[in-house]
């Protein structure tokens, strides 16, 4: 099972270098994804014991876990959170007991794609045993620590999660079965093409990397997007913002270990919490959009020109399929009209946030800074601006 037919430049293998004791602070620090080969997780448990009849032998053959079930291979994971014209789950959770979740994973005649994940870190998990077989200290810098979490992959042959990307750290570790990733730079968003935040796709990709040519892969190669097979042992080192399409070859177990730093807390605190005012349509409007407008000069950037090729990125496509042009009249009526000067409490808020944007944007790589700046303006979108309207903000605040 291929999740692809082209292919893209392999990414770099190399062996963990055990007398180096920098050797994983100089890994990460290149900011590039890289296969590890004899790592220390090779001596946990975990590589020695993981395998489906491991697990059932510990949880039981009648425990209950929820799947991700699917009649497409490929799983758009869809927020619970956003409702969007036009757009309905492509996957629906059942309650499957683990010994038949087994026995489906095992045939070879399936019609139905199954995926299942949960946090080992979750007392509450009846994986939480799991965690005893695995020492995160050893691959995971101390200052991720204190927020990390460890999920546990299965899932059947095909089933591929669409590419997206994540703002954490991100360790894989492959011990059952073969996946196959291509994975995106985070610095060209003509090629990531990501859904607005506030979609239910948010965060994902708007290609299809299911279904290109050899004319696309070459295009897709020479900007950076790069491939990586892990088979039993390998570990994946996915740096923050890389987007990554994952596909199972065959029935796959495998762990991932997400982490923040204390810098990359900070940031996050600052951006995903942008303008959180009553949605009062003109009120939150204006607050948005004379708060942008201060953003973009600090950043140097002309705000129309950019907020342009940000709809035509994100949104373009959306308002072709998704959308109904009555309902975007009010919005374009509200966002019509001058920006009005803010009273003395939201104009004391908007100064508050710029100070927060300057703070954070400085701690921000610039390689990265264009994707965490579209999610920032989109954060602003759908806290300040009911769904579907949020849409609309960012076309006719900008007079797209």
């Amino acid at each position: 099972v291929r999740a692809h037919v082209v292919t893209f430049p392999n990414v770099p293998r190399i062996e963990w270098n055990h007398s180096d004791t920098q050797f994983l602070e100089n890994m990460l620090s290149t900011g590039k994804p890289v296969i590890i080969r004899g790592a220390p997780s090779d001596h946990w448990p975990a590589y020695r014991y993981w395998s489906y009849p491991y697990f059932l032998g510990l949880i039981g053959r009648e425990t209950v876990i929820k799947v991700w079930n699917s009649k497409k291979p490929v799983i758009y994971r869809t927020s619970e959170e956003f409702t969007w014209p036009g757009v309905s789950k492509q996957y629906e959770y059942v309650s499957l007991k683990f010994e038949r979740f087994y026995s489906i994973l095992r045939k070879t005649d399936q019609y139905d794609y199954h995926y299942f994940t949960i946090d080992i870190n979750d007392k509450d998990s009846v994986f939480s045993f799991l965690s005893n077989d695995t020492n995160p200290i050893d691959l995971i810098p101390a200052s991720g620590m204190n927020d990390m979490d460890q999920l546990l992959w299965m899932g059947s042959p095909g089933v591929t999660s669409q590419c997206h990307y994540d703002f954490s750290q991100n360790l894989y570790l492959q011990y059952r079965g073969k996946k196959q990733f291509i994975l995106v730079p985070p610095y060209d968003m003509n090629i990531l093409r990501p859904f607005p935040k506030a979609h239910p796709h948010g965060r994902r990709s708007q290609n299809n990397f299911t279904q290109m040519t050899e004319q696309d892969a070459s295009r897709l190669a020479k900007a950076g997007v790069v491939e990586a097979n892990l088979v039993r042992g390998d570990v994946l080192y996915i740096p923050s913002m890389w987007a990554h399409h994952v596909s199972n070859v065959d029935g796959s177990i495998s762990l991932n270990m997400w982490w923040r730093t204390p810098s990359q807390l900070a940031m996050l605190s600052n951006f995903e919490t942008a303008f959180v005012e009553p949605r009062s349509s003109s009120l939150a409007i204006n607050f948005a959009r004379s708060t942008l407008a201060t953003i973009f000069q600090f950043i140097n950037k002309e705000i129309h020109v950019w907020m342009k090729q940000h709809y035509l990125i994100r949104y373009h496509s959306i308002f072709q399929t998704d959308l109904k042009s009555e309902e975007s009249k009010l919005m374009e009526k509200e966002c019509l009209q001058p920006i009005q000067k803010l009273n003395e409490k939201l104009l004391q808020r908007s100064n508050d946030e710029v100070k927060k944007f300057k703070l954070t944007w400085s701690m921000i790589d610039d390689g990265v800074k264009e994707l965490h700046l579209g999610d920032y303006v989109d954060s602003i979108v759908y806290n300040n601006v009911e769904p579907p309207h949020n849409l609309y903000f960012v076309k006719y605040c900008f007079q797209l």
